[in-house]
């Protein structure tokens, strides 16, 4: 039984040339009367006509599927658990790679190092220009003699700077075999596989089922019944939930194609996981295993960074690093002198053309 809005007033005659009802015989018969009090007894009958839907209904199917969907629900909480420790072990170990990458050790190293790759990359840049401005439209002899002038300083200091390159490649072999190292210590069980796609198959096989459906629909009947019964949903909005909710138990068959196919996926999942709980992984073996990972993982950062912190202890005394710090910047200083020849080249070429377009269409 579909039960409609009730109007405020009864109307018996409407006179459609004034837009004004005649005639009328209002719901309200006092300025105490409200929405609360004056529909009660029609919202009352459609609690009624639903709880008995539901309790014919609704409620068998969920007392006949109840057990099994349980089982799967305890299957999809329990993988989903020690889905969350295998997540918090990777992610543990994951941080300890990006700490140690960053760890005095590997920061001092590599800032004492850095200057190598620094030098070679300007000397790059320098001779990529040079290069370029032998065919350049943007070359100017101005331009050709500041690089010939300032090649021999760009090399300048070489033999000081190269003594870099073994701490250099050092901090990067370092780096490279700390890392592949660290990679070895994950967990790599096909179990761990397992728990996850037991975990979706239970996912989907709930979320997706009749018998949450059918919880949806006692859910949304309790808390409209304790809202109307508290007062605290306004009359509009339960009138448009209770409808909503008339035409979703209507619908509701639970003799339905999808009932049996949703029936049919839990009964398979249920079947292959049988012995969930005798194959899988325990909690605890999933946390004993990431610790021990964890501990070899920190084991081996701290015996790369000892060893990288006692080789450039040997090596950096003989650097002078006045010297190589004063190289790297008078590279800089060319680079950045050539860049700003040739943009200024480049900004005359611009200007002129503009003016040419101007000159050749006056009227644009």
């Amino acid at each position: 039984m579909k039960i409609l809005p009730i109007n405020i007033y009864s109307a018996k005659n409407i006179q459609n040339s004034q837009n004004r009802i005649y005639n009328s015989n209002p719901i309200f018969t006092s300025q105490n009367d409200s929405f609360e009090s004056a529909p009660k007894s029609m919202i009352d009958v459609q609690f009624e006509t639903l709880e008995n839907k539901i309790a014919n209904n609704v409620q068998p199917y969920l007392e006949a599927t109840k057990d099994k969907f349980i089982k799967v629900a305890k299957i999809g909480y329990d993988s989903q658990e020690k889905l969350k420790i295998v997540q918090k072990g990777e992610q543990r170990l994951f941080s300890n790679v990006v700490s140690a990458l960053k760890n005095d050790s590997f920061e001092n190293a590599e800032k004492i190092a850095q200057p190598y790759k620094q030098y070679q990359n300007n000397i790059k840049y320098f001779e990529a220009t040079a290069k370029n401005m032998e065919t350049s439209s943007f070359s100017t002899p101005e331009i050709q003699n500041y690089i010939e002038r300032n090649r021999e300083k760009m090399y300048q200091n070489s033999e000081e700077v190269e003594k870099l390159e073994p701490i250099y490649d050092r901090v990067e072999e370092s780096k490279q075999n700390m890392l592949e190292e660290l990679d070895k210590y994950k967990f790599q069980n096909r179990k761990v596989k397992d728990l996850a796609d037991v975990n979706k198959s239970a996912t989907v096989g709930l979320l997706f089922s009749s018998y949450q459906e059918a919880n949806d629909i006692i859910k949304e009947f309790n808390n409209l019944k304790n809202g109307y019964k508290n007062k605290s949903i306004p009359m509009y909005q339960l009138e448009k939930r209770l409808e909503k909710l008339h035409y979703n138990v209507d619908d509701f068959n639970p003799t339905s194609e999808k009932k049996n196919e949703d029936l049919d996926y839990i009964d398979r999942f249920l079947e292959k996981n049988k012995d969930y709980y005798v194959t899988t992984v325990s909690k605890d073996y999933l946390k004993s295993v990431y610790e021990k990972l964890n501990q070899k993982s920190n084991e081996a950062i701290e015996k790369y960074s000892n060893d990288l912190d006692e080789y450039i202890e040997q090596n950096s005394p003989n650097l002078n690093q006045d010297i190589i710090d004063k190289t790297i910047e008078t590279q800089n200083k060319i680079n950045e002198r050539l860049n700003n020849l040739i943009q200024a080249e480049k900004n005359k070429f611009y200007e002129q053309s503009y003016k040419d377009f101007q000159k050749n269409n006056p009227d644009f």
